[in-house]
């Protein structure tokens, strides 16, 4: 992902699988998500920096349904 320049990778699981691999809910919690909350996790790709900090998350239309 970072090849392809992408900044940040979301994911939506259990925090204590996740975080050991640098995610964080602190690092999701300025984007706005349906599925916002413990389990909405970030990681930044340059360096764990995410920018902008905020903003508004867009999934595909197979996850929509879901929230």
């Amino acid at each position: 992902m970072r090849a392809d320049g992408w900044e940040a990778v979301f994911v939506l699981g259990d925090p204590a699988y996740y975080e050991r691999f640098g995610f964080s809910v602190a690092a999701a919690a300025g984007f706005a998500s349906p599925y916002a909350g413990p389990y909405f996790m970030a990681l930044g790709l340059n360096d764990g920096i995410i920018a902008p900090r905020t903003g508004r998350l867009a999934y595909a239309r197979a996850f929509q349904d879901l929230s």
